[in-house]
Formats: C-alpha cells, sequence, structure tokens
C-alpha cells in the first residue's frame, strides 16, 4: 500500500504547476457632488487590463439608469488617457439639468467606461450607480 500512496503523492505534486498571477478585476467608480449655482463635479476613477503596458485611449459617458431602457448619455468626456498600467482617474462638470434624467422622482446616473487599446478590441466596464435629485 505504500508504494502506491508514493506514486499517488508524487503525481499529485508533478501536477501542480505554478500558476500565473490573476489580473486584476477591471472596475469604474463614480461620485457625484454638488458645486453649486445648478452644476455637479463628477469623478470617474477605476482600472482596465491593459493588454500592453502603455497609456491608453479611453471615454467616459454618463447614463441615466431606467427600469424598461437606459437613457441615452446625458455627459460625457473624451478623449482620455488611461496610465500605463490601466489605471484612470478623470474628474469633470456637468449641469444638473443634464442629470436629471427622470421627470419625477430619484434620479439615478451610472458611468459606462470605453477603453480603446491599440490591436485590440475596445470594450466598456459599468461604474456604481448614484441615486441623487439634480
Amino acid at each position: 500500500m505504500a508504494p502506491v500512496l508514493a506514486a499517488a503523492a508524487a503525481t499529485t505534486v508533478g501536477l501542480t504547476t505554478a500558476q500565473p498571477a490573476q489580473a486584476v478585476a477591471e472596475w469604474a467608480h463614480l461620485t457625484i457632488r454638488p458645486q453649486g449655482g445648478g452644476n455637479y463635479s463628477l469623478t470617474v476613477s477605476g482600472h482596465f487590463n491593459l493588454p500592453q503596458a502603455v497609456p491608453t485611449s479611453y471615454s467616459i459617458k454618463i447614463i441615466g439608469e431606467d427600469t424598461w431602457f437606459d437613457d441615452t448619455p446625458v455627459c460625457d468626456a473624451w478623449p482620455l488617457t488611461t496610465d500605463a498600467n490601466g489605471n484612470y482617474w478623470y474628474q469633470y462638470s456637468c449641469t444638473g439639468a443634464l442629470l436629471n434624467e427622470d421627470w419625477d422622482g430619484q434620479d439615478e446616473n451610472y458611468a459606462k467606461v470605453t477603453v480603446f487599446p491599440s490591436g485590440a478590441r475596445s470594450h466598456s466596464v459599468r461604474s456604481n450607480t448614484v441615486n441623487g435629485y439634480y
């Protein structure tokens, strides 16, 4: 029995190979803060997994979230550039009139951040939804 267990242990040891490090999950985060005068400060930050470690173009679209279908972008920013590691942070202003996507009640907005890597397909990451009255 001991030789069988030793062979099984040797086989198991041979099967465990080093695994490459997992890539950090892609993410986006949106904050909306009042600036006064009917304007709001929007901050969008996050991370993309890039095919190469080079600064890469991206865009931000703020979209109104609704039950049946989401509104067209209400406020956007582009062209922007990530750092070489795929991290990004951008702050800009948007009027409350644009963020007010529901004619009655509370508004719900999220950021759709799209990256355009050289030699690879573009793709998007959706942020958290921010609720407010604008």
